[in-house]
This record gives structure tokens, sequence and C-alpha cells, in this order.
């Protein structure tokens, strides 16, 4: 397991934006007796250093409702992450690829619930990734 000595406290959030967004109803839904359903959940993400402190994790996730009575869902996310200038290159990686992802998928969880929100299904709520 990747050992992560930047603390929580000294990374910043500057920003998170939605670069890419597709959200389509499943208006055919196959009745399931239990009422349960398997629902597909991908995700991807891409670490860019910027400058000195500065660093971008783009992250995209896929959700294939199948026969659900849900969404399908593409969105793609751009976190910026400010960190303190005693950070080195393998700590960055190291706490990207840990608290990054689960922070940028945290920001695209509520996105997904908020504009699902709106629809002709209930909200849409993913399960929040494993931290460890």
């Amino acid at each position: 397991m990747a050992s992560c000595k930047q603390e929580l406290k000294d990374v910043l959030i500057d920003d998170s934006q939605i670069l890419e967004c597709s959200i389509v109803a499943n208006l055919a839904p196959v009745r399931q007796e239990d009422d349960q359903y398997d629902l597909t959940v991908n995700y991807h993400a891409n670490i860019s250093h910027i400058g000195e402190r500065d660093a971008f994790l783009d992250l995209t996730i896929e959700v294939d409702s199948g026969d659900a009575p849900t969404y399908d869902v593409e969105i793609v996310t751009r976190t910026k992450f400010i960190f303190p200038d005693r950070a080195t290159e393998k700590e960055k990686d190291a706490y990207l690829r840990n608290e990054g992802v689960c922070c940028a998928f945290d920001l695209a969880k509520i996105y997904i619930k908020t504009i699902t929100s709106l629809g002709v299904w209930d909200a849409l709520v993913l399960p929040g990734p494993h931290r460890g």
C-alpha cells in the first residue's frame, strides 16, 4: 500500500468542474421480482501535474443502468489540488491516487445526485469509494 505523508489539511481543493456530462433515463426498465438490480459503475482517473504546487485529476465515471429504473451516466470532472511547497512528486502522486481520487469521486457523486434528483426516477446515489 502506498504511503502518503501529506496531511489532509495541507492539501487544498481549488476547483472542481464538470467537463462532460451525459445522463439518460432508462424509460423501459424491466421489473425484477425482488427489486434488486445490477448497476455497473466504472471509473478512471488521470493525474496531470501542471506547476510546482498544482495538480489536476481528471475523473471519468460511467454508470450502466442495465434494466433498472434509473439512469445511464457518463461524467468527466477535473479537480485542481494545491500542495504545500515541501511536497515531493512521490507524495503528490500517492495523495492523488488515494485521497485525491476519493475527493474527486465524492464531488462527482454530488453532481450526479443533484442532477438526477430532477429526473423521472429517484436521485441516483453512487456508493462511495473505499478509503484505506
